[in-house]
């Protein structure tokens, strides 16, 4: 057992000691506010505070963890392990230079998002306004690093300490359906404008093309879904997550109408083979009761309560969005990172419970960050097939290095091999073979 000095035991303390030591690392350990107790125990032990007692190890404690409320932080920063690491000080005794516990905990907790900032144009969070981003570390898992790091310094000193992680480096793809087909199930008016809206372009390939499925059997190019469940059939033990959109039909929803039986097909026969969640529509984010009654959609076709998320655009909205699922009785979000940037929003290649600053409290509410999303690589990072590949290898050797969660987002439609996706099957193909295999390597 770890045990770990601290004068004062506050829930921001708990839980991100809670989640750096017994989730991610697996040490069994202890906090005390006695201080005779820490100096008479034998075993593994440090001291968390603004000042060391006598020799032991000693990580100099900045402060966040203790106060209450949400203010700007002054926040030093330095290069240590080959990158900038937040919360730097020069205390000459402590182990590390930085407060990995407050560095952590700000990240995770998003407490940055709390605070003032100017919202790209769909009011959300910029990837560049994140201190991940600023600092150069938002495509690395620091959190998990940082952790690492820390277990390494403390068995040198305590060969003996036991670390029993409870997850081990997992690949899970996931997928929205934002547009479950491109031309069937479209209704009458759709249909007709999407016929004038080719005509216009003198786009005759689509109309041809259109005419085809609609009355000639073909395959809607969309309809890329028997091609996934090959792909997953290559590889053993992975379990998709799909999001299904159900808004009604807007700017920014244009997904088939709800009451269409072969829309209803799908995601029945979806349900059978993997797990599925809603995916909140770009309208619902300002309106509780239409993420409701979305939900109450979804559920009624699927015949069971659906407990996964996954925000439509990625409009995720702190504390709003999370306090909004939390009533709704969603159990697990996957919307956390950002859709103009690869890497950890959150600092962290790990599920967690997220914490809610506003109140001060750990909630049932577990979040899955992702760090790769089709989108991200295609339209806003305008990257080649050939240059995305070795961007997704990157992210992924720095997730196995530290037995992390590589979460993945694709949609049905980026493997259609039109409108641009003509070369990106290939893409997807490499990501599952290097993110599949559990093998380790460098790039």
């Amino acid at each position: 057992m770890l045990l770990v000095y601290t004068p004062e035991i506050k829930p921001r303390l708990k839980y991100i000691f809670d989640l750096i030591l017994d989730e991610v690392l697996g040490i069994t350990y202890k906090l005390t506010t006695d201080q005779e107790h820490f100096i008479d125990f034998i075993g593994p032990k440090f001291n968390y505070s603004q000042e060391q007692i006598a020799k032991e190890h000693f990580i100099y404690a900045n402060g966040l963890l203790l106060e209450k409320g949400i203010h700007p932080q002054k926040i030093e920063k330095q290069n240590y392990l080959e990158q900038t690491v937040i919360f730097a000080n020069t205390v000459e005794n402590s182990l590390i230079p930085f407060d990995l516990f407050a560095a952590s905990f700000y990240l995770v907790s998003r407490y940055e998002e709390y605070l003032e900032y100017t919202p790209d144009k769909h009011g959300r969070f910029p990837a560049k306004s994140s201190i991940a981003y600023q600092s150069g570390f938002l495509q690395k898992p620091v959190v998990n690093i940082w952790a690492k790091h820390l277990l390494e310094l403390l068995q040198n000193e305590y060969p003996r300490l036991e670390s029993k992680p409870i997850h081990e480096y997992t690949f899970s793809p996931s997928y929205d359906i934002d547009i479950a087909f491109s031309y069937l199930s479209k209704g009458i008016m759709r249909t007709i404008g999407g016929f004038l809206g080719h005509l216009r372009q003198l786009d005759f390939d689509q109309i041809f093309d259109r005419t085809k499925v609609l009355l000639s059997g073909k395959n809607d190019p969309y309809d890329t879904f028997k091609y996934q469940q090959e792909t997953h059939n290559k590889y053993r033990g992975l379990r998709p997550n799909y999001f299904f959109l159900l808004g009604e039909y807007g700017a920014f929803d244009k997904n088939i109408a709800t009451d269409r039986w072969r829309y209803q097909n799908l995601i029945q026969s979806i349900n059978d083979h993997y797990n599925i969640g809603i995916h909140p529509s770009y309208k619902s984010n300002s309106d509780d009761q239409i993420v409701q009654q979305e939900l109450q959609m979804i559920s009624a076709i699927v015949k069971k309560d659906i407990t996964r998320s996954r925000q439509h655009y990625i409009k995720l909205h702190l504390p709003d969005t999370y306090q909004t699922l939390l009533d709704l009785e969603i159990e697990k979000d996957y919307s956390m990172g950002f859709p103009e940037e690869l890497g950890f929003r959150a600092g962290i290649a790990s599920s967690f419970n997220f914490y809610l600053l506003n109140q001060e409290i750990k909630v049932p509410l577990k979040i899955y960050p992702f760090c790769i999303m089709d989108v991200t690589l295609r339209d806003y990072k305008k990257l080649s097939p050939e240059t995305a590949i070795k961007k997704i290898e990157e992210i992924v050797a720095s997730v196995k290095s530290v037995d992390g969660l590589c979460s993945v987002v694709w949609h049905n439609h980026s493997l259609s091999q039109i409108d641009g996706w003509e070369e990106w099957r290939t893409v997807y193909e490499s990501m599952f073979d290097c993110a599949a295999s559990r093998k380790k390597y460098q790039i």
